[in-house]
């Protein structure tokens, strides 16, 4: 009878503890924290760092600018090429506010040596199938690699698959077997259409800066 007497009181304990502990926690959820309580993260915005420095260049008008290049983005994605998106990217440029002489010299030049998306997407696939083949890259030779591509992704056709050309030089550079691009043939056309709308939205904020610096962006209302 006096072990049973002790277990109650400890199980009273133990529960009294719990409650408090209950109490404490509810007392220290916000309202603004209710997604917490059903179990969903509260997810934070994760912003691009183009958009961060064009937003800090032209300001507010970055937002219009993506609307205003939103046809040739969506063309780009479709037709999985940068090229076919260049004439309509040049004149919603110009009805942006950017001026012709600006727009003419520099989304051109960004044609050739600003193709980000492709740029990216080179790195990661080199990277992925050196560790698909489980190859050590130490640090300096990613930097290498990343050098390696930055020059030679510059004139870089815009047309389908012209990237798989570039990564196949890549690979026989660092000793990384070339077969291993039938790994990305199956997807490539997916993320082709991605870095191909890449493309297009950084030359357009690159325009978009350059206009800005050179005093040469209008104020034109939208459409």
């Amino acid at each position: 009878n006096r072990e049973h007497v002790l277990r109650e009181k400890r199980r009273c304990r133990s529960q009294h503890v719990v409650a408090i502990d209950d109490r404490h926690n509810q007392e220290l959820v916000r309202p603004g924290d209710k997604d917490h309580q059903h179990g969903n993260e509260v997810k934070q915005p994760n912003e691009n760092g183009a958009l961060l420095l064009g937003h800090w260049v032209i300001g507010k008008r970055v937002g219009r600018l993506l609307r205003s290049v939103k046809e040739p983005i969506i063309l780009a994605f479709s037709t999985s090429s940068s090229e076919a998106a260049f004439p309509k990217t040049m004149a919603q440029l110009q009805q942006f506010g950017c001026r012709d002489r600006i727009v003419s010299f520099v989304l051109p030049l960004g044609y050739s040596f600003n193709l980000d998306g492709s740029m990216m997407y080179m790195t990661f696939a080199s990277l992925f199938i050196a560790q698909s083949y489980g190859i050590d890259l130490p640090f300096t030779t990613q930097i290498s690699m990343l050098l390696v591509l930055m020059l030679t992704s510059k004139g870089i056709a815009g047309v389908p698959r012209a990237s798989l050309v570039v990564i196949a030089g890549t690979l026989s550079t660092f000793d990384i077997p070339e077969v291993g691009l039938a790994l990305l043939i199956g997807i490539d056309p997916l993320l082709d259409m991605g870095r191909s709308a890449t493309n297009v939205v950084g030359n357009s904020l690159a325009t978009a800066v350059i206009s800005k610096w050179e005093n040469a962006l209008e104020d034109k209302p939208a459409l």
